[in-house]
């Protein structure tokens, strides 16, 4: 002995298209709810990567780069500087050295000659 009585045919149907309909709608809010959360997450993952620097400590980082470059420029500089004043006197004591020993060979020259001449005169007394 059943106590429920089915439900008329077009009660049926409509009660059918109504789940449907139900379903539909929850399967496109099911869809959104997702896209919102990837989203969501997205928005998340751009915020993690782009927590840099705020515009004003930007800036001040730039101005010390600036100075930084300014100074290693000021640097190498003066270090090209001294390389070069180090090369030149290293050129002049190399000049200072060749004229210094042309002139002690050509003294030893006149020294000898000198020194050959003393010989034959001594040779010519004795």
């Amino acid at each position: 002995m059943t106590l429920q009585q089915p439900l008329s045919g077009s009660c049926n149907n409509s009660s059918e298209t109504a789940k449907d309909a139900t379903v539909e709608n929850l399967k496109a809010a099911l869809v959104e709810i997702q896209l919102c959360s990837r989203l969501e997450s997205l928005l998340l993952k751009k915020k993690s990567l782009n927590n840099g620097d705020s515009p004003e400590l930007h800036t001040e980082k730039v101005e010390k780069l600036k100075v930084l470059s300014e100074s290693l420029a000021n640097s190498t500089s003066q270090a090209e500087k001294r390389i070069l004043d180090h090369r030149f006197q290293k050129e002049e004591a190399l000049n200072f050295r060749v004229a210094k020993a042309n002139e002690v060979s050509r003294l030893e020259k006149i020294g000898k000659a000198f020194l050959k001449q003393l010989k034959v005169f001594l040779r010519k007394i004795t």
